[in-house]
């Protein structure tokens, strides 16, 4: 009972918060305030129950959640770098307002009981990092348009609500190195998972191959990024490949049990 007030409460607190954004153009600092606030104690309300609970309840509307906080909390990071509001924060404040309640009105079901910690770890870590690499794609698809619209004016033009080419990149680059950072520890929990149960560390099936090739895409973009100053189409085209290929790894194992294996 307890649980669905909060969610009840924090749903509420999206959507004012939304409403406060788009209504007001001044006090963006105690905008951004309220906003890292919310996100934060949202966060803390998720992850208290995900490591702390015997009972483990995962499905849709759950994932959305994390999904839609995970944006939020990229979005609020986007707004302190650049101290200004982006303008897709308050639509991601709604649809996480909308997560919420969703979650609240359609439990979901409980999968298991005593999971261990680092099974919960892995499960959230992987889903984190690869929601981390979708949005980073679209942040890679939008600066592969932009740029496009740019070297071929007559053919297409440039989007000019959207931020300088400089500053896409730089958010780019921000978001490589956070989806660095959770696909790392999607397989470092994923060895220790196996570990724990007497597997080999690593698996190497289909998921484990696309995955592991993901990661090293993203460590090369983001080690070229470092070291030689790569930016532009070639780093957009080459996170959108990423992108392909942990879709990869969980469709083409699908397609490998069910139609190749006919499982």
């Amino acid at each position: 009972m307890v649980n669905g007030n909060l969610s009840i409460l924090h749903s509420l607190g999206y959507v004012l918060l939304a409403i406060l954004l788009w209504k007001s153009s001044e006090r963006r600092s105690s905008s951004l305030i309220l906003s890292g606030s919310l996100v934060l104690l949202h966060g803390f309300g998720l992850l208290l129950p995900w490591f702390t609970s015997t009972d483990f309840e995962f499905g849709l509307f759950k994932a959305f959640v994390w999904i839609m906080w995970l944006a939020a909390v990229l979005v609020c990071c986007e707004a302190f770098f650049r101290r200004i509001v982006p303008k897709v924060m308050a639509p991601i404040f709604v649809l996480t307002g909308i997560a919420i309640l969703l979650d609240s009105f359609f439990p979901s079901p409980n999968l298991a009981n005593d999971l261990s910690l680092t099974f919960r770890f892995h499960i959230l870590i992987a889903m984190l990092s690869y929601s981390c690499l979708f949005f980073t794609s679209i942040r890679a698809l939008t600066i592969n348009f932009q740029e496009n619209s740019l070297r071929n004016p007559k053919t297409r033009l440039p989007d000019l609500s959207l931020p300088s080419l400089i500053e896409l990149d730089a958010s780019l680059h921000r978001l490589l190195l956070v989806t660095f950072l959770l696909l790392s520890g999607t397989v470092m929990s994923g060895i220790f998972v196996n570990l724990e149960s007497g597997r080999m560390p690593l698996i190497f099936d289909h998921k484990t191959f696309f995955s592991l090739l993901a990661w090293l895409l993203i460590s090369c973009i983001v080690a070229g990024k470092l070291l030689f100053g790569w930016r532009g189409r070639m780093v957009a085209k080459m996170t959108m490949i990423g992108c392909f290929l942990v879709i990869l790894s969980y469709l083409g194992t699908q397609f490998v049990i069910e139609v190749i294996l006919n499982r």
